[in-house]
């Protein structure tokens, strides 16, 4: 039987609920991660106050550049597909990145013509990005109100984002009020219904704590995952604040990006060969590692 936390460092980002009995420990160690019995969550129980994207140096950005340019163009051609099959031919003129890195992404919107806008919490990005100043990229936050005027963009995405921050629900509240009426929120995340995270969960249970590689990559040593969704409370999130999910699909970053996120070197050939034995299985079975979330302001 799951034990309940004795305290609450923080409540559920997007239930909000305050009863310690409507949480469950999933891990101990070493910050408690709870599941909230609502809506499914999962979040590390600890008061946080910022996220550390900021801190990041210009480095972290570069690094593994080819795949993440490969991805930002296979994303965009997805997206562009979903707008023209469900808008009747009509593009749309503004777009927002939040997060947007080094701005791969906006490169692809813009070269279709898109009038692109960003935010990014780190100022090496930022000033990075000034040699692309048709961008248009500034210093933002999605958890606060940004400097753009009500139902101004016509696409919002965030790719890689929401599992970083601190409350989900401001987020998700701006980008409502930022959007115009039918507007797209598209949203790229890790998901509890993977099979790679189902598997380190089972292992980690079956071993009695022993077996934590898993475990220990999803919550705590791979950069400031906060929040977990599942598909159940991703819609409880979007629902709530204004938006109708219109389609979520499974999407990963690919084998190689993952096993250089777990940073493994040649001689971890075991959680190699385990994580790739995993890997290739969820693709067989369909459970991918991430999802993408396309949704309509209402």
């Amino acid at each position: 039987m799951m034990k309940k936390p004795e305290r609450l460092e923080r409540v559920c980002p997007t239930c909000g609920l305050e009863a310690v009995d409507s949480y469950k420990i999933l891990y101990p160690m070493p910050h408690e991660v709870l599941e909230c019995q609502h809506c499914e969550l999962v979040f590390i129980n600890e008061a946080l106050t910022k996220t550390e994207a900021g801190e990041f140096g210009i480095e972290h950005f570069q690094r593994n550049a080819k795949p993440r340019i490969a991805k930002s163009r296979q994303d965009f051609e997805n997206l562009r597909r979903f707008i023209a099959a469900s808008s009747n031919g009509e593009n749309p003129i503004k777009v927002l990145d939040i997060g947007c890195g080094l701005g791969h992404f906006l490169l692809e919107a813009r070269q279709y013509g898109w009038e692109t806008h960003g935010t990014e919490i780190n100022k090496s990005a930022v000033k990075y990005l000034e040699k692309y100043p048709k961008l248009n990229v500034q210093i933002g936050n999605t958890e606060e109100q940004m400097n753009y005027p009500d139902k101004y963009f016509d696409v919002i995405t965030m790719f890689g984002i929401i599992e970083h921050l601190v409350n989900s629900i401001d987020a998700i509240r701006e980008c409502y009020r930022l959007l115009k009426p039918g507007g797209v929120l598209c949203l790229q995340t890790p998901t509890e219904d993977g099979f790679l995270r189902k598997a380190g969960h089972g292992l980690y249970r079956l071993s009695g704590g022993k077996i934590r590689f898993h475990v220990g990559q999803f919550y705590f040593l791979n950069g400031g995952h906060n929040l977990c969704f599942s598909r159940h409370s991703m819609g409880t999130l979007l629902e709530k604040n204004g938006f109708e999910i219109v389609e979520i699909f499974g999407s990963t970053f690919g084998l190689k990006s993952i096993l250089l996120r777990f940073r493994l070197r040649p001689k971890d050939i075991i959680k190699i060969i385990g994580t790739s034995a995993v890997f290739a299985l969820g693709k067989v079975l369909n459970m991918p590692n991430h999802m993408t979330v396309y949704a309509r302001r209402q």
